[in-house]
Order: C-alpha cells, then sequence, then structure tokens
C-alpha cells in the first residue's frame, strides 16, 4: 500500500488477498459469531506510516465485536475482556501484544466491571 494503512471501511477485503485462511480474523473466545473479532483503528485510514509518532505504541488492530470489517476505538473493545482479563492488540510496528484492562468495581453478581482501556497507555491517534 505505499507504507499507507488500508482504507479503514474495508481493511479485511483489502487484506484477503494476503491470508490462506479467514480464520486469522476469528478469536475462539469471541462470544458473539461475527464473522470478525476484530476491529481496525478508525484514526489509521489510509494514513501514511511513517508520520506516525510512536508506531510501537500505535494499536493497528484490537479485539471487538463489531463484526468483519469493523473500525473504530478504545470504546469498540468488547464488553468483557475475552482473555484473561485482558485484550490483543496489533500495532503499527509489527508486533502483538495482550494487555490486561483495568478493573474498576464489581457488578451485582460480584463480577468485574472493565473498562474498556488497559492498564498501558497506547496511541489511537497518528
Amino acid at each position: 500500500n505505499d507504507d499507507h494503512f488500508p482504507p479503514a471501511p474495508s481493511w479485511c477485503d483489502v487484506l484477503d488477498e494476503y491470508v490462506k485462511n479467514r480464520d486469522v480474523f476469528r478469536c475462539p473466545q469471541a462470544r458473539v459469531e461475527s464473522g470478525g473479532d476484530h476491529a481496525f483503528n478508525a484514526a489509521l485510514d489510509q494514513q501514511d506510516f511513517e508520520k506516525l509518532r510512536k508506531p510501537e505504541a500505535t494499536v493497528v488492530i484490537f479485539e471487538s465485536d463489531l463484526g468483519r470489517n469493523a473500525l473504530g476505538g478504545r470504546r469498540d473493545l468488547p464488553a468483557v475482556p475475552r482473555h484473561l482479563n485482558g485484550d490483543n492488540y496489533g500495532f503499527a510496528d509489527g508486533h502483538a501484544s495482550w494487555l490486561k484492562r483495568k478493573a474498576w468495581g464489581q457488578d451485582e453478581h460480584g463480577d468485574p466491571k472493565w473498562m474498556k482501556e488497559p492498564e498501558k497507555p497506547l496511541w489511537w491517534r497518528p
């Protein structure tokens, strides 16, 4: 893509030609059958990679229940973390990481309530 991120509204479609199995867009722990369990950071829509201030901390792909070609930001993480109280993220420098979420209390059943924010600071804007 000439050092540019794909168009956000069709990011899965753009990547289809590079993947051998569409299951790469799925998470076995997802609670919703949506055809895709990750979203693309909408702020990176066709952005020039070279203009990123902190690629090692800039979220590109993150877990979401919004379905195939989903895009958005922090508020679009699943309501409940899927993996040991955290989520998986793909970053602009090419690495992926699991990050634990912040808890902010308990619901009426004593289960934790989760902020849609990890314990480590992330960049959502280029």
